[in-house]
């Protein structure tokens, strides 16, 4: 059994809540420096036995020499309890920022998202955030960090990237020299998160080949991503898709100043939230220490600190000053001078930072709670605080988390009953008050709420409560007994409901059946009939007769003492209805009011939706087999012909809708049928005669499939079977250029698809393809898409076999080209014997990344070979499969896809 975490960073103040959160629990061991006395750690140690690097360096396995489990059981995250010091940096990160961890057999995996390089690659563990297998905390033996050296990795990808001529000119460094594939444009290769690079704009490969430089006519906006197809470049392990870098123009504190918050008295956090990011523009951290001037309430605060902890991405940035002593009551500003600061694209600071304030002091004090019902009958509790306060949690970033933080317990009799807030209670904060609604009035005599620790928050100087609230025992107000609010005929004259203010339930002791009397017009009051039943609803009493009251109209009467709320208050007053009517009946049969339908060729099929006028029941059960698919048929050709959806078409009946799938696909208008007697309403209306409507297809007609170098571009459609024969011209346009029309010898139209001949198109550039046909809107391609080789659409490894003596089981990894546009494939395994095909095995799956499976039965499985083919088309020919649209990879080359896929 292995436990797996993983957390992603926020964005602006989602950050300075994560930041806040992480750093409530746990002491980070200190790094150690030569001559420095080991700090000490606490009882309950474990020793690490060994460290090793796999996985390009991506992966760092930690043996222990006891066993571990993860520190979900001690409440706290070991993403933001590991801390990571990589060769060459000046400052730790922590795990979370830069990947994830499992825990396998008692050994912790740390997953990078990029690899470790160096010999001196420092981690840390806060103390007690590991665990042995009961549960118990643990903490590393030794006080000083793990060092990790790292193997030199010849990997591909950008280093880093230099803005500089006022955003005209971005740099890209590369990790390793690469040359520049023939006749491919490098410009064209390049995209930004907003597009193509501008005509005017240009594109080069260093004479090194270490850097990619692109000149721009007009600079970037502020920040955006810049893409590099790697595939025009080469290079040694270079990986399939697009390198990536974020370039950013705006420095530090350019458009707003930097936040500064505290956090347990001695620890000032400067926060940079304008997606900028923070770095260290001077020598080292001591440097940056030294030019930073503190103030307090404006005035120079001269107290000592460090620069413990500093972080930056293209979501913002902050640091940490860790002061010797406790930081006194007020208002800090910290003050950077230029230069001292830059942004992740190299990109200093031109004047001086000061920051906003940050407030030190207590966080709000809990003044007491009180109890109350509303106009529902539902029980309020507020607590007040001496401030306006809030929260951390919200359900955006974090669903459910505030509820889960705040409990309560119920006095009933002499004991008290803890429970969880529920799904119909909720929780806001008024200025100063945290006002709990709870779904309907509790049954109790006396409640106490308690609130976590670190739920509350002061919004303005962001401070936290860092301990559990806690209400004292506060008596719930009663109103007295039930208030009666009225009585209706429903059901079609089967039911009679009477409602009252709150939840209600028979007293103790009462004959409902003796207690409840009726009578028809005039006559005299009588006890209920045995077959008519009393049932009870939130606040409404149900009186249910099997069949419908029909008389002019009725009385009814309930004794005295029949009825309760849930906190035992009896009425104690009859209840008397007199002249109440029965309503009109409803004896009309269902109706369609909606026909629509979604048609997606990468699904295959037409999803259709048939919406009645009100709730429906199947009338097609036989011996509780439903027969509904056999009374519904489609029609295509204006009403004229109708046929059945199938027998593996799928239909499903939900309230007041039916929806079915339909592999044959709707498009422009079309008429659906459901024959007589399939559907009847709750009250048992049949619809008798059959029911027809018309309906617009809606769906995704765009073009699909892959452009191809070296094989036909086959490109299809949702549409009727007249499409194909009108089409009369097709467009391509390439990249940037202006759009042309493809002549008719370069492609053909077979049925409803269009083939274009293998040499129109170019490896490395992008095309988007348009097809007029009379009498239809025009169709095209979802945009622009690269081409590429069909031995390029999916990679795949080769067929791991399993054999037994009852045959032969077989599997292999695939994964769609990111770049590819997959739709359903078909996975071929091709059983050989002396090099020759004797069998296949077909596997049709809509297929992004996974493994896939087939299974032989051969009495002599160490005779066979088995091939693995990713086919488009597959005609079931043992010796000719098809177009192989798979290049085959090793293991290792499979796995950094799938996790280049993932980033």
């Amino acid at each position: 059994m292995w436990q797996f975490s993983q957390k992603g960073m926020g964005k602006l103040l989602a950050l300075a809540l994560a930041v806040s959160l992480i750093f409530g629990s746990g002491a980070f061991l200190q790094p150690s420096s030569a001559g420095a006395e080991p700090v000490s750690v606490v009882p309950g140690m474990v020793e690490v036995d060994n460290v090793a690097l796999s996985n390009n360096n991506r992966d760092v396995t930690i043996s222990f020499k006891t066993s571990l489990s993860d520190s979900t059981y001690l409440d706290k995250d070991l993403l933001e309890g590991i801390e990571i010091k990589r060769t060459g940096e000046g400052h730790y990160n922590w795990l979370s920022s830069q990947g994830n961890y499992e825990f396998d057999e008692g050994k912790l995996i740390l997953h990078l998202n990029n690899p470790l390089s160096g010999n001196t690659n420092l981690i840390r563990i806060a103390n007690d955030y590991l665990a042995d297998p009961s549960g118990n905390p643990l903490s590393l033996s030794s006080a000083n960090p793990i060092v990790v050296s790292a193997l030199e990795l010849d990997e591909f990808y950008i280093v880093s990237n230099v803005v500089s001529d006022g955003g005209h000119t971005i740099t890209l460094n590369l990790s390793q020299p690469a040359v520049l594939r023939d006749s491919v444009d490098l410009k064209n290769s390049i995209t930004t998160s907003d597009g193509p690079l501008a005509s005017e704009d240009t594109a080069e490969l260093s004479a090194s080949g270490e850097q990619v430089i692109i000149h721009l006519d007009e600079p970037l906006p502020w920040s955006t991503g810049v893409y590099v197809n790697s595939s025009v470049l080469q290079s040694p392990h270079g990986p399939v898709g697009s390198l990536s870098t974020y370039v950013n123009l705006r420095p530090v504190g350019e458009r707003r100043s930097l936040d500064v918050f505290a956090e347990q008295d001695r620890d000032l956090y400067v926060l940079e939230i304008d997606s900028a990011g923070i770095y260290n523009n001077l020598a080292d951290l001591d440097a940056l220490k030294a030019a930073i001037t503190v103030y307090k309430d404006s005035v120079v605060f001269d107290g000592d600190f460090e620069i413990v902890t500093m972080f930056s991405s293209y979501d913002g940035g902050y640091f940490k000053l860790k002061f010797a002593s406790e930081l006194p009551m007020g208002y800090y500003r910290l003050s950077f001078p230029a230069n001292s600061l830059k942004n992740v694209s190299g990109i200093g600071t031109t004047r001086e930072l000061i920051t906003w304030s940050g407030y030190v002091g207590t966080g709000p004090q809990y003044q007491g709670a009180e109890v109350s019902q509303n106009s529902s009958g539902q029980t309020v509790a507020s607590l007040v605080f001496d401030r306006p306060i809030d929260t951390w949690y919200t359900e955006e970033n974090n669903p459910g988390a505030l509820k889960r933080s705040i409990t309560y317990s119920l006095k009933v009799g002499e004991d008290w009953i803890p429970h969880n807030l529920g799904a119909e209670d909720s929780v806001v904060f008024e200025d100063n008050k945290l006002v709990v609604t709870f779904g309907k009035k509790l049954n109790g005599t006396f409640l106490k709420i308690k609130v976590d620790s670190r739920t509350i928050v002061d919004p303005w100087n962001l401070i936290t409560i860092d301990e559990a609230i806690e209400t004292a025992a506060l008596a719930i107000e009663s109103k007295g007994s039930p208030t009666y609010g009225g009585a209706e005929f429903d059901n079609n004259n089967h039911d009679v409901i009477f409602k009252f203010d709150e939840p209600v339930q028979a007293a103790p002791n009462v004959d409902l059946h003796r207690a409840f009397t009726y009578a028809a017009n005039d006559n005299a009051l009588a006890a209920l009939d045995s077959d008519a039943t009393v049932s009870f609803e939130d606040n409404k009493v149900i009186l249910h007769f099997p069949n419908a009251l029909i008389e002019n109209h009725y009385k009814f009467s309930i004794a005295a003492g029949t009825l309760a709320d849930l906190s035992g208050n009896v009425l104690e007053e009859e209840i008397t209805v007199t002249e109440l009517k029965p309503a009109d009946l409803d004896l009309a049969h269902p109706e369609i009011a909606k026909l629509e339908a979604s048609s997606d060729l990468e699904l295959g099929k037409s999803i259709i939706y048939i919406t009645f006028n009100e709730t429906i029941v199947d009338n097609t059960v036989v011996n509780g087999v439903s027969h509904l698919k056999d009374y519904i048929e489609v029609s295509t050709d204006g009403g004229n012909t109708f046929s059945g959806i199938g027998a593996n078409e799928w239909v499903r009946l939900e309230g007041n809708y039916i929806v079915f799938s339909y592999r044959a696909g709707v498009d422009s208008d079309y008429r659906v049928k459901v024959k007589a007697n399939a559907v009847k309403d709750l009250f048992g209306n049949v619809a008798t005669k059959d029911l027809t409507a018309i309906g617009e297809a809606k769906g995704n007609n765009y073009l699909q499939g892959n452009i191809y170098t070296d094989a036909e571009t086959v490109l299809t459609t949702f549409s009727d079977s007249q499409w194909g024969s009108n089409v009369y011209r097709v467009l391509i346009k390439k990249g940037n250029e202006a759009t042309r029309p493809l002549s008719e010898d370069k492609y053909e139209v077979v049925n409803n698809t269009v083939v274009i001949k293998q040499g129109v198109f170019s490896e490395g550039e992008r095309y988007s393809i348009q097809v007029y046909s009379y009498g239809y809107e025009n169709r095209n391609t979802d945009g622009s898409h690269d081409a590429i080789s069909h031995h390029e659409t999916y990679y795949m490894t080769d067929p791991s076999v399993l054999s037994s003596s009852g045959g032969i089981i077989v599997t292999a990894n695939v994964i769609a080209n990111p770049n590819a546009r997959s739709n359903f494939e078909t996975v071929v395994f091709q059983l050989m014997k002396d090099n020759q095909p004797v069998a296949n095995t077909a596997v049709y799956t809509y297929l992004y990344a996974g493994k896939v499976s087939a299974y032989f039965n051969v009495s002599n499985p160490s005779d066979y070979t088995v091939k693995a083919f990713v086919l488009d088309d597959y005609s079931g020919a043992v010796d000719n499969v098809g177009l192989n649209l798979a290049t085959v990879v090793s293991e290792e080359e499979f796995d950094i896809l799938y996790l280049n896929s993932r980033r």
